[in-house]
């Protein structure tokens, strides 16, 4: 089985074509896939999803379900694509090093906390374990394709713990 991704969630049914409106969790391909799955959010138990359409309008997208399952709140999973240049996908970032522009090398990244109001890494080196918030102010750049961040760190900041 291929690597899948959270792609989103069903909303409820809007307009008299059955139409529903998708709430995106990644970045959408310039092509969606042909095959989407459809699940609860622990990923757990898909089933193909019976996907008719799909609608691009401005800042939304809508898709147009077969069959007589009804989709609104499922989970939409699907085979992984390509991102565009400069993104990448989230556990990407786990085991790269992670290098304050003052100090240098501060750890590793062991996990990813995806379910707070922001995302933070989890980090370990040889004395500690902390955390560090992915937010623009930090985070500097990015290079998974050379398993590195480059960050800047306040002071201080090496002392949370998640």
């Amino acid at each position: 089985m291929k690597d899948r991704v959270l792609v989103g969630r069903v909303g409820k049914s809007v307009g008299r074509d059955g139409k529903h409106r998708i709430f995106l969790f990644a970045t959408p391909p310039d092509k969606f896939p042909e095959m989407f799955y459809s699940s609860d959010s622990s990923g757990r138990d898909m089933k193909p999803a019976n996907v008719a359409e799909i609608r691009k309008t401005p800042g939304k997208i809508f898709a147009v379900f077969g069959g007589k399952d009804d989709m609104t709140g499922k989970f939409l999973f699907a085979e992984k694509w390509r991102l565009k240049e400069g993104a990448f996908w989230i556990e990407e970032l786990i085991g790269c090093e992670v290098k304050d522009v003052s100090a240098g090398s501060v750890g590793r990244v062991m996990s990813v906390e995806t379910n707070l109001p922001q995302v933070w890494l989890n980090l370990k080196n040889e004395s500690r374990n902390f955390a560090i918030p992915f937010v623009r102010d930090i985070i500097k750049k990015v290079a998974v394709d050379k398993k590195i961040i480059l960050a800047e760190i306040p002071a201080g900041m090496e002392t949370i713990q998640l």
